[in-house]
């Protein structure tokens, strides 16, 4: 009997709780217009702002050998 008992409180501990359903929410309200033309510019900015970082890093002259000190 107690093996039983053992048996259903796990199964009981074990099964998904089911939620609730939300009444009149149908998600997260579309963005504004204003919304998506800052969302824009922003992406421009940062496509900018890479581009500057990738031209600021400096070309090596040296030929790379990560291994060189090992040989």
């Amino acid at each position: 009997m107690k093996r039983v008992l053992i048996a259903l409180s796990i199964m009981a501990l074990a099964t998904p709780a089911l939620a609730a359903p939300v009444k009149g929410g149908d998600g997260p309200a579309p963005p504004s217009e204003a919304q998506q033309r800052a969302a824009a510019r922003k992406a421009k900015e940062d496509e900018r702002a890479y581009k500057d970082a990738l031209e600021r890093i400096p070309t090596s002259t040296k030929k790379q050998d990560p291994w060189g000190k090992m040989r």
